[in-house]
């Protein structure tokens, strides 16, 4: 297997460092056959790996207790930023007398198309 220079520059700029460039490169080792037959060897079984849960009963009390006051105050400002949007949303609204000013306006003086 022939590595070009232009081909290592491609590596290093697609972002591979050198170690990795040299693991590419590197020719792979050939063991000599000992016999003329292959031999196939199987897969070994997958060793189960026991992953340690964590219950509600191995939380302390007092972390429970901290993430419910969390909650609660949580909860409490989404009221409180609800009632804000609710005060301060408005809508603008035209009153009759607006309204005929704008007419008795365009026909005194009509806009020009």
């Amino acid at each position: 297997m022939s590595i070009k220079i232009e081909d290592i520059l491609a590596l290093t700029k697609a972002g591979y460092t050198k170690a990795d460039i040299a693991a590419l490169t590197a020719e792979p080792v050939q063991e000599a056959a000992t016999s003329e037959t292959p031999t196939i060897q199987a897969d070994p079984e997958p060793v189960p790996v026991a992953v340690p849960e964590q219950k509600a009963a191995d939380v302390p009390a007092a972390e429970n207790e901290t993430i419910a006051a969390l909650l609660a105050e949580v909860q409490g400002l989404k009221k409180q930023l609800a009632q804000h949007f609710i005060n301060t949303d408005s809508v603008p609204t035209i009153s009759r007398e607006d309204i005929a000013t704008k007419i008795l306006g365009e026909v005194i003086n009509p806009p020009k198309k």
